[in-house]
C-alpha cells in the first residue's frame, strides 16, 4: 500500500501496528528500529539502552517514546 512518511513512523501512542517498533525475539524487552537501531533493556528496571547501526551506545531512555525521540534526532540529516 501507501508508504508511511518518516515523520509518522514508530508512534507508540498509535494503536496501528504499522507505527510500532518491532519487538526483538532474541531478547525479551528489546526492540529493533528502522536503520539498524536497537533498544535493549537497561541495568535499571524500565530503562532502555539505545544502540546505533554500528553497535555503539547512543543513549539511555526511560521509555519507548523517549527512545524513539532520541533515534529520530540521530537520524535527522
Amino acid at each position: 500500500g501507501n508508504v508511511i512518511p518518516l515523520s509518522k513512523r514508530f508512534q507508540a501512542s498509535s494503536e496501528d501496528i504499522r507505527y510500532m517498533p518491532s519487538p526483538d525475539s532474541s531478547m525479551p524487552g528489546a526492540y529493533s528500529f528502522a536503520g539498524g537501531y536497537r533498544a535493549l533493556p537497561g541495568k535499571t528496571k524500565g530503562s532502555l539502552r539505545l544502540y546505533g547501526p554500528a553497535g555503539s551506545l547512543i543513549g539511555i531512555a526511560s521509555s519507548l517514546e523517549e527512545a524513539q525521540r532520541i533515534i529520530r534526532r540521530k537520524t535527522r540529516p
